[in-house]
C-alpha cells in the first residue's frame, strides 16, 4: 500500500511528523505501508512550472497514474490533488483536508491573484519573523493557539520557491472543481475533512455536500484549519479514513 502526502503552504516534512508517527502506529491488516511525502519546494526548484497545467504535466511524469493507493492533500496540497484528479490522475481513495474547491467568478479570481501576488512580494521582501506574524494573523487561523514559528523559520532559505507557488499555483489561477468532484465521486472514494472551528472552510464543505453527496464529509471536533497539527484524537479520526 502506497500513500502520498501533499503538504500546504509554508510547510515542510517536519510539520507532518505527528501525522507520520500516528500513521506508523496504525494497523493495515499487516499490509506493508509506504508513505511518500511530496516536497513541493524541491519540485518547483527542479521543474520551474509556469502554470497549473505545466505543473500537473511535470508531476504526472514524476508520479504516473496509479503510483499510489491513497493520497492525502492539505490546503494548497488539496488543491494540487484536485488539479491532478481533474486531469485524470486516478487513485483508489483521496482525502482532502481544509481544501478550497475554487472560486466561481472572474472578479473573485482576479482579486485572489492580486492578493497572492502581494503575498509573493512579501515573501521576497519582509523579515521572516514579520512575515510569519502577518501570515499567522489571518482569520482562518484565528482559533488556533499552536506556535509554529520554529518550523516556519526553517523555510526561510526557500523564499524563491514559496513566492513562485503564490504566483503560479494561486487559487485565482485554477478553476472551480465542484462539478469535477461530482463526477470524480462516482469513480473513487473521496473524503472531505474540515475543522469544527474553521467556519470558512466548514461553510465551503456544507455547500459542496449539497452538490456532491457521494463525497464523505467529516467535521473534526476541536480542530481548526491545520487539522494534521491537531491533537491525537483528530489525527486518529483522519487515519480511520485510510
Amino acid at each position: 500500500m502506497r500513500i502520498l502526502i501533499l503538504h500546504g503552504n509554508f510547510e515542510s516534512e517536519r510539520d507532518w511528523k505527528p501525522f507520520r508517527e500516528a500513521l506508523e502506529r496504525k494497523s493495515f491488516k499487516k499490509e506493508k505501508v509506504e508513505v511518500e511525502f511530496f516536497n513541493l519546494w524541491d519540485f518547483l526548484k527542479k521543474n520551474n512550472p509556469q502554470a497549473w497545467n505545466s505543473f500537473v504535466k511535470e508531476f504526472k511524469k514524476l508520479y504516473p497514474e496509479k503510483s499510489f493507493d491513497f493520497v492525502l492533500g492539505y490546503s494548497l496540497g488539496g488543491r494540487i490533488l484536485l488539479a491532478l484528479l481533474d486531469a485524470g490522475w486516478l487513485v483508489q481513495k483521496a482525502i482532502f483536508l481544509s481544501t478550497h474547491t475554487g472560486l466561481l467568478s472572474d472578479e473573485d479570481r482576479h482579486s485572489r491573484i492580486w492578493n497572492d501576488l502581494k503575498w509573493k512580494e512579501k515573501v521576497l521582501s519582509l523579515g521572516w519573523k514579520e512575515l510569519y506574524e502577518e501570515w499567522n494573523s489571518q482569520e482562518v487561523f484565528a482559533c488556533e493557539t499552536l506556535s509554529i514559528y520554529e518550523s516556519f523559520a526553517s523555510l526561510e532559505s526557500l523564499r524563491s520557491e514559496i513566492a513562485h507557488a503564490f504566483d503560479v499555483l494561486s487559487l485565482g489561477r485554477s478553476q472551480d472543481f465542484t462539478q469535477s468532484l461530482v463526477s470524480l465521486s462516482q469513480k473513487m472514494e473521496l473524503h472531505w475533512c474540515t475543522g469544527e472551528l474553521d467556519t470558512k472552510f466548514g461553510a465551503l464543505a456544507k455547500s459542496l455536500e449539497g452538490k456532491a453527496p457521494r463525497i464523505q464529509f467529516k467535521s473534526l471536533k476541536g480542530a481548526g484549519h491545520r487539522l494534521h497539527r491537531s491533537n491525537p484524537t483528530v489525527l486518529d479520526e483522519i487515519l480511520s479514513l485510510l
